[in-house]
């Protein structure tokens, strides 16, 4: 098996978009293996729900606008679900 590249390497194809099977493939080794490594890295492994938290918080600020006061937390959390839904790389179609 070739090895895996050298952590600032991986960590440009990871931000480049690159799944892990992809990095996996291109490198002739297991999706496992280049989880365990970006994972050592201490790379999050949740961009999606991040991003999906990120674009809430900026189109509705909880401090300034107090919205868990006004609206009922399933609202929020259901669009939390959506925006991760349209971000996810695989959208349902």
């Amino acid at each position: 098996m070739t090895k895996l590249p050298d952590n600032p390497e991986l960590l440009k194809l990871y931000r480049n978009g690159f799944s892990d099977k992809e990095i996996a493939v291109q490198f002739d080794v297991t999706v496992q293996a280049v989880n365990m490594r970006l994972q050592q890295m201490g790379i999050k492994r949740a961009p999606f729900r991040t991003t999906a938290k990120e674009i809430l918080e900026a189109a509705w600020p909880s401090i300034e606008t107090r919205r868990g006061e006004f609206i009922h937390l399933n609202r929020a959390r259901d669009l939390y679900a959506f925006l991760r839904r349209q971000l996810s790389p695989d959208p349902p179609a």
